[in-house]
C-alpha cells in the first residue's frame, strides 16, 4: 500500500475514558490512533485530527459523558478543517434521547456497539474510505433502541 493510500485511511478514535477503547480490534487496512480526552481541552483533540492526517474520525459516546462527546461532535462539525471528514459515534446501549442528540449534532454515522470488525470497515468504506472520486457514500443511522 503507497503512502497517499494508507493517508487516506488514517482514522482518530477519540475516547473519552481513559484506556477504554470500544475496539475489540484493529482494522488492517487502516491506521487507527486513539485519543484520550480525559480532561483535554477541544483544541487539542482537533490538533490531534489535524496532526495525524486522519481522514475519518470514531468518537466513542458512554453514556456517563454523552453529553461532552455530543458537544464534541458538534464542534469538530463546526471547525472549517474537519467538518468534511467522516464522524462515526460509537455507542454504547445509549437512550433514545442520546442517539438523537448525536445525529443532530451532525454525525455522519452512529453504530451500536459491540461492532465487527467487518462492519466498522464497512461503514468507514460508505463514508468515503475507499470510494473513488466519482462514488458517493450515504450516511446509515443506527435505529434508536426503543
Amino acid at each position: 500500500m503507497g503512502d497517499t493510500e494508507m493517508e487516506s485511511r488514517r482514522v482518530v478514535i477519540v475516547l473519552l475514558r481513559e484506556n477504554d477503547s470500544p475496539l475489540p480490534f484493529k482494522p488492517q487496512e487502516y491506521e487507527l490512533y486513539p485519543f484520550e480526552v480525559v480532561g483535554l481541552p477541544f483544541e487539542s483533540v482537533c490538533d490531534f485530527i489535524k496532526e495525524k492526517g486522519a481522514s475519518a474520525i470514531l468518537i466513542d459516546v458512554p453514556e456517563e459523558a454523552a453529553d461532552i462527546a455530543i458537544k464534541l461532535c458538534q464542534q469538530i462539525k463546526a471547525e472549517p478543517q474537519l467538518e468534511a471528514f467522516p464522524l462515526i459515534a460509537l455507542l454504547r446501549l445509549p437512550t433514545r434521547a442520546i442517539v438523537t442528540a448525536v445525529i443532530e449534532a451532525g454525525v455522519d454515522d452512529a453504530v451500536l456497539l459491540p461492532i465487527t470488525e467487518e462492519a466498522i470497515k464497512e461503514r468507514l468504506e460508505r463514508l468515503g474510505m475507499g470510494f473513488s472520486e466519482t462514488e458517493t457514500a450515504t450516511p446509515h443511522y443506527a435505529a434508536p433502541p426503543s
